[in-house]
């Protein structure tokens, strides 16, 4: 469900935003938690952007009820707004009384689970955040792994069934596995909400396994699993869930299936294998995490923009792959750079491991890179991945930066963004 209005982007209708936010929240459903972390958010942001916009200018408004989460956005048209304190390395001094001015952003990007931020044609910028329902997590089901007994009947489960079979992937102590997976309630919320899918293999009332998926893309579906609780030494059962997720997953429009966990035996069988990254476990231990990938649909060429120095990477990841892909070298000089760039982060596998992601260039590139690292760094994160979408040159205009602080090219996923993702590995103290 959707609610959307439009009114003149000026201070006097900020509290018909924060009353629209407030009575759409409450019509969806939303307890206090979500609905305050976005009331405060929307009018932050609202406050200190409407400050900086033209008298004549529009905003947008959207709230989105996804379920497990309230998604809200804000458009309007800004030349060259001031998005650095969206940063999380973003600090201000207290006794600096302009600095203070920022304050509202960086509070805003602090109340919320997650932001996005996109450039339109005429100076449009589109803000959105997200607060995801705060869900526990799931106590362990202990299982005894014997023989299958009696028919196996794989189908879609209930949200039911999907809390019960996380109990049971909370037991398995598997590595890597997502958070939604291991919070029984946000995983049966998601799936009635359609943001993602599964199957699982029943004998009687046992589940015997389960396997889940959710789009990464319109382009790329990411697979979670095979997690098979009873003994499988013909993999019967493992062949069974990954055959239901393909046939799934190639009805649709996606091109390609990804699969980022731990080592999966005879993979040979369902994907083509991409690489591994080395990454230090929760416990302090090197493990890795194996990525592999199936091409659903033919490739067709495309072209691909790229500095000089990165080119080499890519042209030796393409050959690899079979990939066509034509690389054009460019230093990116054509396009005008903001002052400020802004890097979202999200954490994973108990904020050992982060992922960066950038959502706009800026002039400050390797500082603002560099203050994250030692953010981080200062947090004991052992692992730090940036992620760039070749298709999207405002992010391929990072990749110099990133090398320039210590970040390694190290992975090509096929059409896992708007075109291929980079993966980008920052060696931490805690790597070799």
């Amino acid at each position: 469900m959707v609610a959307s209005a439009r009114f003149p982007f000026t201070e006097r209708f900020l509290p018909l935003c924060l009353d629209f936010v407030d009575k759409a929240a409450q019509g969806f459903g939303f307890g206090g938690k979500e609905t305050a972390g976005i009331l405060l958010a929307a009018e932050e942001l609202y406050a200190y952007y409407s400050a900086h916009a033209g008298l004549d200018s529009d905003i947008e408004l959207v709230l989105q009820d996804e379920g497990y989460r309230l998604l809200f956005g804000i458009s309007f048209s800004l030349a060259d707004p001031d998005m650095r304190a969206l940063n999380l390395a973003f600090n201000i001094d207290l006794d600096d009384e302009d600095a203070l001015d920022m304050l509202g952003p960086m509070i805003a990007a602090r109340s919320v689970s997650g932001l996005r931020l996109d450039f339109g044609p005429e100076e449009q910028v589109t803000l959105k955040v997200w607060r995801e329902k705060e869900y526990p997590f799931s106590d362990p089901l202990s299982f005894v792994s014997g023989p299958k007994t009696g028919p196996m009947e794989i189908s879609i489960p209930s949200p039911e069934d999907l809390r019960h079979f996380s109990s049971m992937v909370a037991a398995t102590d598997g590595e890597f596995t997502p958070e939604f997976l291991l919070k029984g309630g946000m995983a049966a919320e998601m799936l009635k909400k359609g943001a993602l899918q599964a199957a699982v293999i029943q004998t009687g009332a046992d589940i015997l396994g389960g396997v889940v998926w959710q789009g990464l893309t319109d382009a790329c579906i990411e697979v979670f699993g095979p997690y098979v609780f009873a003994e499988d030494p013909d993999d019967e059962i493992l062949t069974q869930l990954m055959d239901q997720a393909i046939s799934a997953i190639s009805r649709t429009p996606a091109r390609g299936i990804l699969r980022r966990q731990s080592e999966m035996k005879d993979f040979q069988r369902f994907f083509d294998f991409l690489g591994v990254i080395q990454v230090v476990s929760p416990q302090g231990e090197p493990t890795g995490c194996f990525y592999y990938f199936r091409q659903l649909k033919e490739e067709s060429s495309s072209y691909v923009y790229s500095s000089s120095g990165f080119a080499k990477f890519l042209e030796r990841e393409y050959d690899r792959l079979y990939l066509p892909r034509r690389i054009r070298t460019t230093d990116f000089a054509s396009m005008g750079q903001r002052d400020y760039s802004v890097i979202a982060v999200e954490f994973k596998n108990g904020r050992t491991l982060a992922h960066l992601r950038p959502l706009c260039a800026g002039r400050d590139l390797v500082e603002n890179l560099e203050a994250h690292i030692a953010l981080l760094k200062s947090q004991d994160v052992k692992n730090i991945f940036f992620e760039i979408d070749t298709g999207r040159e405002e992010e391929m205009m990072f990749t110099s930066a990133l090398q320039e602080v210590g970040f390694q090219p190290v992975l090509v996923i096929p059409d896992a963004a708007v075109s291929d993702l980079v993966i980008f590995s920052y060696l931490t103290d805690g790597m070799q």
